[in-house]
């Protein structure tokens, strides 16, 4: 869910020493800032950068926390006002203890975290880029995360870089998440009641702006609805099949978009595949939760293909019952099939169906959607294509013929870039092999 607090980041630099570990802020509550829980799921953050000679760059920063065991990714991306882009993902391993390691792209070396009363400390070094693209000097953050009893989140670091006693420019960074704004929407009431209410406005937001910012989106939804209507999954039986693909999904595994069932993607792999028995279970509407009834039975397969995960985001489906369902699934196929691809929808959020701020939120959302898939298929040791793509980089956004007339599924032509993408970032080609025609 998106977290229903503004997060205010402030940078300024400042003149002194070697960094030191800052002290806990006033504000501190008694009740501990645990990180992986207090900022797991999707957090949208307004901020500024203040630097000692007066400059100020404002941003918005869009987080998102997921939780695997005893792994938590934390995924920063910051939209600058000035029309700089930047992402990093910070990756917090448990060990123990309360404490913690970590990585990032720009590290040099590991994070060292830790549990410090009702605070959680990061300590980690960096390398600034340099003039010419060389690289910079390097730096050290310490960083001290606390709850207030308000309910915000203060992080307060310090950062400077030690040279033999030498004294350079260090920074200090306060990152302030307030919940005002949502109290002023949702007087009274405990927070996890606040956050129920938000999520039930939430959806209607999400309704309401589709209605009232495209002037197209109704004739969109009479497409998307004619086009479930006339699609159906294909189904292939051939006599003397020497192999068996179940697909389980919703409406990208049943085709809808494509102009004929033989147009999609089961469609493809029929097509290059014409001694393969295919069950094609998917449903238009399914979610992950629908999937797990989709495997019900006892038949072994020698390939489970599950499409699914455009509706967990749009539905606006809770973190832990998709995590959950997500779970199940790749659980019931590896017990089903000898080789299991997990293949979640793209980036929802590019598709022309949505307009912001709906269509940043599906984003937002696709993107956990995608944690969350590739955590469950390494945990279970079975395939993940990767579809998630910005908008820079989505040919779904660059070319609008991959798109079906309702501007969400598929066409002809998008099922098949997807098709080469499953057969890329798989090996279903090689699991499928004798049953292509000889």
């Amino acid at each position: 869910m998106r977290r229903p607090f503004l997060l205010i980041i402030v940078v300024s630099l400042l003149l002194g020493g070697c960094a030191r570990a800052p002290g806990l802020p006033q504000e501190t509550a008694p009740s501990a800032f645990v990180i992986e829980r207090d900022l797991e799921g999707s957090t949208v953050a307004r901020g500024e950068f203040s630097a000692i000679n007066g400059v100020r760059r404002g941003f918005t920063a869009y987080l998102e926390g997921v939780r695997s065991g005893d792994t938590f990714t934390l995924t920063e991306r910051f939209e600058y006002d000035d029309g700089e882009r930047d992402h990093k993902t910070w990756v917090l391993r448990l060990a123990g203890n309360g404490q913690y390691t970590g990585t990032r792209e720009d590290l040099v070396g590991q994070a060292i975290g830790w549990q410090d009363g009702p605070a959680f400390r990061l300590e980690y070094d960096v390398r600034l880029p340099g003039e010419n693209g060389e690289p910079g000097m390097k730096v050290r953050f310490r960083d001290v995360m606390v709850k207030t009893a308000d309910g915000r989140v203060l992080n307060h670091a310090s950062v400077g870089k030690c040279d033999g006693g030498t004294r350079h420019r260090t920074g200090a960074v306060s990152i302030a998440p307030t919940r005002k704004a949502l109290e002023r929407l949702l007087p009274g009431g405990t927070i996890a009641t606040q956050r129920r209410r938000f999520v039930l406005l939430l959806r209607g937001a999400v309704a309401a702006t589709l209605l009232a910012t495209s002037g197209c989106t109704a004739s969109r939804i009479g497409e998307a609805v004619a086009l479930s209507q006339r699609s159906e999954p294909l189904q292939q039986a051939p006599p003397g099949a020497v192999q068996r693909l179940l697909i389980v999904g919703d409406s990208t595994g049943v085709g809808t978009g494509a102009s004929s069932a033989r147009d999609s993607l089961a469609g493809l792999i029929a097509r290059d595949h014409p001694r393969l028995h295919i069950d094609n279970r998917s449903r238009d509407g399914a979610t992950f939760a629908d999937v797990v009834q989709q495997l019900a039975g006892e038949e072994r397969h020698d390939v489970i293909l599950v499409l699914a995960g455009g509706n967990d985001v749009t539905r606006m489906r809770t973190l832990d019952a998709v995590r959950a369902d997500i779970d199940r699934v790749a659980s019931m196929a590896s017990a089903r099939a000898a080789y299991v691809v997990l293949m979640p929808a793209g980036n929802v959020g590019n598709a022309r169906f949505f307009v912001p701020p709906v269509s940043w939120l599906m984003t937002s959302r696709s993107r956990t959607l995608h944690d969350l898939v590739r955590a469950a298929a390494k945990r279970h040791q079975v395939a993940y294509v990767n579809l998630f793509l910005e908008p820079e980089t989505d040919p779904f956004v660059t070319d609008p013929h991959l798109t079906a007339a309702d501007g969400l599924h598929p066409s002809d032509a998008g099922y098949l870039v997807w098709y080469r993408e499953l057969l890329a970032q798989t090996d279903l080609a090689n699991r499928l092999s004798i049953s292509r025609d000889s």
